[in-house]
């Protein structure tokens, strides 16, 4: 019997691709309901950390330069003895700042070298307002017994500032008789002055906690979208592994503070910035996205070890925001995905507000089982400390504590591996905190290979996606900084001759640093000072937004990785998502009492018939 051909008419590639559905994410992720809701998760823990900065550094606790990096690669007794010769060099150098500033302040010889720079860019003679500057130069002297004089760095540089603001003043008395080109360049030479002193001071003084922090986080976020986008997933892993090694007690082989990577802190955008040095480089290509991940993780170790109280406050108040917003914006990518419904963000927010708490309990309550293990295993160290009998008891029982370490392995991974799949899993099932984890292990797990090309597959498209909203928003500020700027022509000398009030407000923004740094220093009137905080403002805004987009393409891209995974292990569908029923609806379907009673009374059976006469059983 001949075999019967089967023709195939069409072929489903989204079932025999799976992962292209993650191709979804970056519509998904460009809702402006869900961009709204991270913003203002992002603005919430901007404020959270201005507050707390405000607050840590009137206490006069900042980050010394390179702190962080530090941290990473030294041991414990290393970065102590550095963190100790840090404190002796700041007093030094907010004692010799305080020197100079005095010296500034009875000679202004570097504003005479500055105004004599800024008026050969005008090409005008210096000479005439030069010989007023020197006449003012000798208002007050300062003694030696004061310089001298041994205090805190805090109330070192207190008193340089002081010093500056005379020497400022004075000049200010100056600028008020210069005319025409010459006071222009005055006042260009008095912020470039005021600038260097600012520098001065800010890299003697250290940053303040939180933006140092942010700062150094920035940095290893730039480096793994950039790793990402070169397909640099694990290149030079082994340079942390040496770098763990160095952390050992025992000498550093190589200085800790000499090697050079990109930043892009600076005012320029991309300038180089010391780092910690790492063994020689094995990849072309660089750090990888491993290493990226992992120096992050040492900047959280750091900030616990260091400020501990910080990042108590810190972590509680970033969780709970991304409980709350976080949780809308999985709940909006949940339904979005599964019935293409869009629910508004009043709805979204109701849903997190109903399940704060198991957001906010699901990856914490795995870090607490760790711990708790943990605790059990330092328990069991203490037994070695028994005299005789504790390395025979610890001997016998050794294999109960390589099992709470394979405990430990296993809730590690997981909650790597598993954590973006925490939130979706309540979004999308309307669960409990408890589902969350055991759904979130058991996919991961069950389903390993495929998870890791999930992931692959969504960190290479959300890079891809994020550099072009990126560049779409560059372009748009760039444009907007360019044409505005070719309406305007005055108010700029203070920068530069070929300034205008659009470079004192507004610096042109490059691709990787959208805002500043203000010209504080070159403003010359309060309207400057109020329009550049509202200028910066709206661009600020825009960069919140942009930094917005990680937030809800990594929601969106966990929300969908969850649907896929649970198709593949439940063989569930992926419009099976939980759905609240309106209020009016549980009621309408549930009658009222009266209307009860009254249908169970008619529908209760009729009693039967007697039987007529003679018609009884025989």
């Amino acid at each position: 019997m001949a075999q019967e051909q089967q023709e195939v008419r069409g072929v489903n590639w989204n079932e025999v691709f799976s992962f292209t559905q993650i191709f979804k994410c970056f519509r998904m992720a460009i809702h402006p309901s869900k961009l709204a809701l991270a913003t203002m998760a992002l603005v919430t823990v901007l404020l959270t950390v201005l507050v707390m900065d405000l607050l840590w550094g009137a206490a006069g606790q900042y980050v010394q330069p390179q702190e962080i990096a530090a941290h990473a690669t030294m041991s414990p007794a290393q970065f102590d003895r550095l963190e100790s010769q840090w404190e002796k060099a700041q007093v030094d150098r907010a004692a010799a700042l305080k020197a100079d500033s005095a010296g500034q302040r009875q000679t202004l010889a570097r504003y005479q070298v500055l105004f004599a720079q800024a008026a050969d860019e005008r090409g005008i003679d210096p000479a005439p307002l030069r010989q007023t500057i020197r006449q003012a130069a000798e208002a007050r002297t300062v003694s030696q017994v004061d310089l001298q004089r041994r205090d805190s760095a805090s109330k070192l540089l207190d008193e340089a500032e002081d010093l500056f603001d005379e020497e400022a003043d004075a000049i200010e008395r100056i600028i008020d008789d210069a005319k025409g080109d010459a006071e222009s360049a005055a006042r260009q030479a008095l912020s470039l002055r005021r600038l260097e002193f600012r520098q001065a001071y800010l890299a003697v003084r250290g940053q303040r906690v939180g933006e140092g922090f942010i700062s150094y986080q920035r940095n290893c976020l730039v480096g793994a979208v950039q790793a990402v986008g070169n397909l640099n997933f694990l290149g030079n892993l082994s340079r942390y592994n040496d770098l763990l090694q160095r952390r050992m007690p025992g000498p550093v082989a190589v200085d800790p503070l000499a090697l050079q990577i990109p930043s892009l802190d600076g005012p320029g955008g991309r300038q180089l910035q010391q780092m910690p040095a790492l063994p020689a480089q094995t990849d072309n290509r660089g750090p990888g996205l491993a290493i990226w991940l992992l120096l992050s993780y040492r900047g959280f170790v750091w900030l616990i070890a260091q400020h501990w109280v910080y990042a108590l406050l810190f972590l509680v108040v970033s969780l709970a925001t991304v409980a709350l917003f976080g949780g809308a914006v999985n709940r909006i990518a949940a339904l979005h995905f599964a019935r293409e419904e869009k629910i508004s963000i009043v709805q979204s927010l109701k849903f997190a507000i109903s399940k704060f708490f198991s957001f906010f309990a699901a990856p914490l309550i795995p870090i607490g089982v760790i711990f708790a293990v943990g605790a059990l295993l330092v328990l069991s160290g203490l037994i070695l400390n028994l005299p005789i009998v504790g390395e025979l008891i610890i001997g016998i029982l050794f294999f109960l504590s390589i099992l709470g370490g394979f405990a430990i392995a296993f809730l590690t991974v997981g909650l790597v591996a598993g954590s973006p799949l925490m939130y979706p899993t309540i979004a999308v099932e309307g669960s409990d905190a408890f589902d969350a984890i055991s759904r979130s292990y058991n996919y991961v797990y069950a389903r390993p290979w495929r998870a890791i090309i999930y992931g692959v597959v969504a960190a290479v498209y959300g890079v891809a996606t994020y550099l072009f909203v990126r560049l779409f928003a560059f372009l748009a500020l760039r444009s907007t900084h360019m044409f505005v700027k070719w309406g305007v022509w005055s108010d700029g000398a203070s920068v530069s001759p070929a300034a205008d009030k659009v470079d004192v407000i507004w610096p042109e923004p490059t691709f990787w640093s959208f805002v500043g740094p203000f010209n504080w220093d070159a403003m010359t009137a309060w309207r400057q000072y109020i329009g550049t905080v509202l200028v910066n403002f709206w661009v600020l805004l825009v960069a919140l937004v942009v930094l917005a987009y990680l937030l809800t393409y990594a929601a969106s891209a966990g929300t969908v990785i969850y649907c896929l995974l649970r198709r593949k292990v439940d063989a569930t569908d992926y419009d099976d998502v939980y759905v609240e029923e309106p209020q009016e609806a549980i009621e309408a379907s549930q009658p009222a009492a009266g209307e009860q009673s009254q249908s169970d009374a008619t529908e209760a059976p009729k009693p039967e018939e007697p039987p007529a006469s003679g018609g009884e059983a025989q």
